[in-house]
């Protein structure tokens, strides 16, 4: 329960319900830096064996905290990904998302043995460390690539997403 997708969610339930702040901008920018956990949570799914119904609500999870609420929270204009996107901020997204997956996550792993978003060891599912066999380089080489996919996927794709329903949605409204 404590994956960047699932955090991700209850960042986009909290700025869903509350009003628009100071706080509710940290929140936003951090929902924007791990969203990136639900688009690669697709790509990389790791349901082999469990019943289609799972299947279904994994997906449907996934899509909403990678893409539909990212865009969603865009077109009602209170945090608009647009604003974010000076550097440092993308950075600092991913930057912080690191900092959650060494400081929350990876501790928690240990306690428990659970491997929380691969935080003790690689998993199959995870192209780099099936294909490249990283052995004990896999947490070094694990931070470089996912602060490249919280940059590329979550501020990357979802501004070009949300930029284009814009500049659709624009258009739209100009022809009426």
């Amino acid at each position: 329960m404590l994956n960047p997708c699932n955090i991700s969610l209850f960042f986009l339930i909290y700025l869903c319900f509350t009003k628009f702040s100071r706080t509710g901008e940290l929140v936003s920018f951090l929902m924007y830096g791990f969203s990136f956990g639900g688009v690669l949570g697709m790509l990389f799914s790791e349901n082999n064996g469990l019943p289609y119904i799972y299947d279904i609500n994994y997906m449907f999870h996934h899509v909403i905290v990678g893409v539909i609420g990212p865009l969603m929270l865009a077109l009602c204009g209170r945090y608009d990904i647009r604003n974010y996107m000076s550097f440092p901020l993308p950075w600092m997204g991913a930057v912080l998302f690191s900092m959650y997956e060494r400081w929350v996550l990876m501790p928690i792993s240990l306690l428990t043995w659970a491997n929380l978003n691969h935080g003790l060891c690689g998993h199959h599912s995870d192209p780099l460390y099936e294909h490249f066999n990283m052995g004990k380089w896999y947490w070094l080489i694990g931070e470089v690539y996912l602060l490249l996919a919280s940059l590329i996927i979550g501020y990357g794709v979802n501004y070009l997403v949300i930029s284009s329903v814009f500049m659709v949605v624009g258009t739209k409204k100009n022809d009426n």
